[in-house]
């Protein structure tokens, strides 16, 4: 029995819409918080007092940065929102007109109180914007000595890596001294007896029995399931199959790390066992997703772009790369550091250092000889270059300023890693939506009237929120990673919250954000209702197919309409301009945009009077086929020959058009027949009338006229008769015709009618030049 794993595939749905209700609550929190502007003022002060004594650190500073930034932020809306106050005031003003002599009383005392208000106003907007200037300039003095105090840390110079070597030389047992002392008496082996030993490892023995028999089940279910060769299932296989063969190591030591975890979280320090425990669960999570990502667990392939040698090369350096820093970390930072004086922990770090870059150098250039990867190698040869050149400063004595460039460039090539990954995924996603390709995805294109072979509307405006919500989140966390000051996170934050002005136009990315959402949303809630109008409730009504079909695509261009006025509100368009923007419409109309007008108009009338329907076989001009479908600006007239013609609307209007299927889908079909002189008429009106009453689609009905015969004329090789019948539907009558054709000429052929064909007789009067003789 094979399963479809398409479920797998909502996953990323799930991880979108929860970042979306994520980004929404965050907003609506930020929006609802009052601020008191007095308390940010008393915060400056006291910020600007500690600066001028200079009594702070970096968290201070740190600190600072958000209260200054959210000052800024706060003195911007009391800004905004006392502008917005001082313009209704003065409008206000306006229409009590100009001071006269005879001034009614209650004129007067209105106008007292409009001016005192204004007054009032100007006063707290220059209390706002007096805010905003002090926490612009506070702001910038705490950017300054952060940058100061930044730099002196990472010019720091300690040892360098040969002084360090000679130092070690003279006590080369003291480290090992130490390290022997902390392993038998202070990792906490000795915190559990043995019966708490037996217990636990009984226990973990039984987990991995039952993780084994786990395993070996879901690798056959994972055999059964049918996968289909795009990104999506091969991801998903990728990750099935590598999460069930490292099943029972993730499960034992998850196991393990949590037992450890809960047995020791009281103590203070943590035992040395708990961080071992859990850095082996950690070793385990990510040789898993080293694996799943470059070099997946049989029968999966990578889904990366990278040949299988790399792909091979690249999961062998990582998972060093994972085991270093496994070592690293408890050997560094935790207490098994504090067991060793500084000099011979420096020379180890030195030591350890270089392992790592040298392993991380091996996988870029891995990466740089991939053939898919040619278009970044100058980005992975920068890389390796800034990797160098911090071993090179630890090993002269820089040891912050490498930390912190190899912190900065490992973490960026993770979360860009990330980022296309996410990406990539998503992308798979959409495009298996828009294609249909699982049943999933088809019943949503079914639920929303769309075909198959059409995107799904809306999907397009998610892709661009996702694409924003991945690169945006990638451009914060490098943030981050850079230890970016709190008062360029905050700059960027009242940039994304409050937005910038081009020339006279405000533009805020939060709302623009928050108008794309809402105008995919809106555009696929579109088509459900005309789905649900097409399909159910204009079923039920006594309108015909063509009303239906209009009163369909009205609705559908009203909502579209509606959804990108709802989208523009959100965005913040001043829709009081829409007079400057309906006039410079009307200009463009009158200069060139003539015809785009008139084809809208043109297709207006065409949905409500409906002269064609869909599925009407009509001529116009040269073209003949049926109405596939009528669009706003033009029509599609699908031909005999599977050909597509579109045809501007405008031409159906102001042109002749033949419509075979207006009122009603019968029609009359002329058959004209000769027969030879000498053929006896009425047996031939016969044999056409019985002919024509044989044929099932032809109406024999008082509903429409009796088949006809009528004897046209005397033609110069035959008599010319005419057979003229209704059929039920016009669209046959192409096969009808042939059908009655064949017909009669089976039925002259029996009873012996001739059907003549031209003759013509040639008399030649005289040859030109001499006439032949016969020769003796």
């Amino acid at each position: 029995m094979t399963r479809n794993p398409a479920r797998f595939c909502k996953l990323p749905c799930l991880i979108f819409f929860g970042l979306v209700l994520l980004v929404c609550a965050t907003v609506q929190t930020v929006s609802a918080a009052e601020v008191d502007l007095d308390a940010l003022s008393k915060a400056l002060d006291q910020i600007e007092k500690h600066i001028e004594r200079k009594k702070f650190d970096k968290s201070d500073l740190d600190a600072w940065s958000k209260v200054t930034t959210n000052a800024q932020g706060a003195a911007a809306g009391c800004v905004s929102k006392r502008v917005a106050e001082l313009a209704v005031l003065q409008g206000n003003l306006e229409s009590l007109g100009e001071i006269t002599g005879s001034e009614p009383t209650d004129v007067a005392s209105k106008r007292k109180q409009v001016n005192t208000q204004i007054v009032a106003v100007e006063k707290a907007l220059s209390s706002c914007r007096l805010l905003a200037l002090r926490g612009e300039e506070l702001s910038k003095r705490i950017s300054t000595v952060h940058k100061v105090t930044l730099a002196r840390q990472l010019l720091a110079k300690g040892p360098d890596m040969l002084t360090l070597f000679v130092a070690n030389l003279r006590q080369p047992s003291a480290v090992l001294d130490g390290f022997k002392l902390y392993i038998t008496q202070g990792t906490g082996i000795k915190i559990f007896s043995w019966q708490e030993w037996a217990t636990g490892l009984g226990l973990l023995f039984l987990l991995l029995v039952y993780a084994v028999w786990l395993r070996r089940r879901n690798s056959v279910r994972i055999e059964n399931v049918h996968w289909q060769d795009d990104f999506s299932e091969r991801f998903a296989l990728a990750f099935l199959s590598t999460a069930n063969h490292y099943l029972p190591q993730l499960l034992v030591s998850s196991a393990a790390a949590g037992m450890v975890y809960f047995a020791t979280r009281d103590m203070t320090p943590v035992p040395f066992v708990t961080f071992v425990v859990i850095g082996v669960a950690a070793y385990f999570l990510s040789v898993a997703n080293i694996r799943f990502l470059f070099f997946p667990y049989p029968p999966a392939k990578s889904f990366l772009p990278l040949t299988p040698e790399i792909s091979r090369g690249l999961n062998r350096r990582l998972i060093v790369l994972a085991l270093l820093s496994v070592l690293g970390y408890l050997a560094f930072y935790t207490a098994l550091s504090q067991q060793v004086t500084e000099t011979p922990l420096l020379l180890a770090r030195g030591v350890f250092s270089l392992l790592l870059v040298l392993n991380m150098v091996w996988a870029l250039w891995l990466l740089f000889r991939s053939p898919t990867l040619t278009e970044i190698r100058w980005i992975i040869v920068g890389v390796i270059l800034i990797l160098a050149a911090s071993l090179i400063a630890e090993w002269l004595g820089y040891r912050n300023l490498a930390y912190a460039a190899r912190q900065t460039v490992i973490g960026t090539l993770a979360v860009f890693g990330l980022a296309l990954l996410l990406s990539r995924l998503f992308r798979g996603l959409f495009d298996a939506i828009d294609a249909g390709v699982y049943g999933w995805c088809r019943k949503l294109k079914q639920l929303f009237s769309v075909r198959e072979d059409e995107p799904l509307p809306g999907v397009i405006w998610l892709r661009f929120v996702v694409g924003v919500l991945i690169w945006a989140g990638f451009g914060f966390t490098v943030l981050q990673l850079f230890d970016a000051s709190d008062e360029v996170i905050g700059d960027l934050e009242n940039l994304v919250m409050h937005g910038f002005e081009i020339g006279s136009i405000q533009l805020i990315p939060i709302r623009l954000f928050w108008a794309a959402i809402s105008f995919a949303v809106l555009l696929t809630l579109s088509g459900w209702v005309r789905s649900r109008l097409d399909r159910r409730w204009l079923q039920k009504t006594r309108m015909d197919r063509g009303s239906r079909e209009a009163m369909v695509t009205i609705s559908g261009y009203l909502m579209i309409a509606i959804a990108a006025l709802i989208a523009l509100s959100i965005a913040g368009v001043n829709f009081s301009n829409l007079a400057i923007v309906a006039g410079a419409l009307s200009v463009g109309i009158g200069f060139g945009l003539q015809n785009v007008v008139n084809n809208f108009v043109s297709g207006l009338i065409l949905l409500f009077e409906r002269p064609i329907k869909t599925g009407d076989w009509i001529v116009v001009g040269q073209t003949e086929g049926h109405v596939k479908r009528i669009r706003i600006r033009a029509t599609q007239i699908q031909t005999f020959d599977r050909s597509d013609v579109i045809v501007p609307n405008s031409e159906l209007i102001a042109q002749q058009v033949t419509n075979w299927m207006l009122q009603s889908p019968r029609g009359r079909v002329k058959i004209p027949v000769g027969v030879a002189y000498g053929s006896d008429t009425d047996r031939v009106r016969d044999i056409l009338l019985k002919v024509a009453e044989d044929h099932p689609r032809v109406i024999k009905d008082a509903l429409s006229p009796e088949p006809r015969v009528l004897f046209r004329a005397f033609g110069d090789s035959s008599l010319d008769f005419e057979l003229r019948v209704f059929i039920y539907n016009i669209d046959e009558r192409i096969v009808i015709i042939s059908d009655l054709n064949f017909a009669i000429d089976r039925a002259f052929r029996e009873a012996g009618i001739e059907i003549p064909f031209p003759q013509r007789d040639v008399h030649v009067r005289d040859l030109p030049g001499n006439s032949l003789k016969p020769q003796h």
